[in-house]
């Protein structure tokens, strides 16, 4: 008797397999995550560059016709309105695309000055308490928590003034976890200020788009949710700009919440990051502490943050 000794054949064992995922159940979570993964390719589609220009050519197609005829009959006119036609496409379709969240991301960085106002709430009734976030160049980092000033540079604490008592102090423990977030980086990344607010979670997965949450089209929204807790995470940016303008962290166990509100303006001068000449108007008593918490910053439009 002869003996079947032919090798494994690799199409079959593929077939297998599939057969094999197809009568096996599906995890609700696994579901859940495909329903999104089908939403978001349904939304992405939808605003898709091919799809926009499809149906702006076809009605552009149809207008030209019709002046065809006429512009036959006047040529000097042919020239102006052709270039005008082409520029006015040129426009509508670059407005038109989606940003990713790497584009997002990305324009964050370049940013030379962005600031952040930071509200926890430990529980959902808790009173909210605020961190204000100041962002330079070259990894400079002002904070105020409380009655706190904290100077940071890429992401390693400098000093820590209380304004009341007049002298140097030690931040709190979310003060810690956002400057270990930051990190050593000459330029601070969005991904690393969630990091920092969700003390670290949340930072595994790439946010995709909510397209449901979109109520206009100047914004883009994603959300990310954290594997292995409930919390999850909203991210509201500019379309056209790409720039990020408010996050919010939830978790529906009844958790902490955190919203921070997002704003951008021209580089502020470098003694606003400089703990050595703070610490010089920290000893003038003249200096309420009103003032010293917004001691040398600048307005983009000239209006005055104190008395002086």
């Amino acid at each position: 008797m002869k003996q079947n000794n032919q090798p494994d054949n690799p199409a079959h064992d593929s077939v297998d397999a599939v057969k094999q995922s197809f009568d096996s159940e599906t995890s609700p979570q696994l579901e859940q995550q495909m329903q999104q993964s089908l939403q978001n390719f349904r939304h992405d589609l939808r605003e898709h560059p091919y799809l926009h220009r499809r149906r702006f050519f076809n009605a552009f197609g149809q207008s030209c016709h019709w002046l065809w005829n006429r512009l036959l009959l006047r040529p000097s006119l042919m020239a102006g309105t052709a270039l005008a036609c082409i520029i006015f496409a040129m426009i509508f379709m670059a407005g038109s695309s989606t940003p990713s969240w790497a584009e997002v991301s990305e324009k964050f960085k370049s940013m030379s000055f962005a600031y952040a106002s930071i509200y926890v709430r430990p529980t959902p009734l808790a009173q909210p308490k605020q961190i204000e976030l100041w962002i330079g160049q070259a990894g400079k980092i002002r904070l105020r928590c409380g009655e706190q000033v904290i100077f940071a540079n890429k992401g390693l604490l400098t000093k820590t003034f209380d304004l009341n008592k007049r002298s140097e102090s030690y931040p709190d423990q979310m003060i810690y976890d956002i400057l270990n977030a930051l990190g050593d980086a000459k330029e601070v990344s969005l991904t690393s200020i969630i990091k920092g607010i969700s003390s670290g979670k949340l930072t595994e997965s790439t946010p995709l788009i909510n397209g449901d949450a979109q109520i206009s089209k100047d914004l883009v929204v994603f959300d990310v949710e954290d594997e292995y807790s409930s919390q999850w995470i909203r991210v509201w940016a500019l379309r056209e700009s790409k720039l990020p303008t408010r996050i919010s962290i939830r978790d529906p166990w009844g958790g902490p919440s955190i919203d921070v509100m997002m704003t951008y303006s021209k580089e502020q001068p470098a003694v606003f990051f400089d703990p050595d000449e703070f610490a010089k108007k920290l000893k003038n008593t003249a200096y309420t502490t009103s003032d010293l918490a917004y001691m040398f910053l600048k307005d983009p439009g000239g209006k005055s943050l104190s008395r002086y």
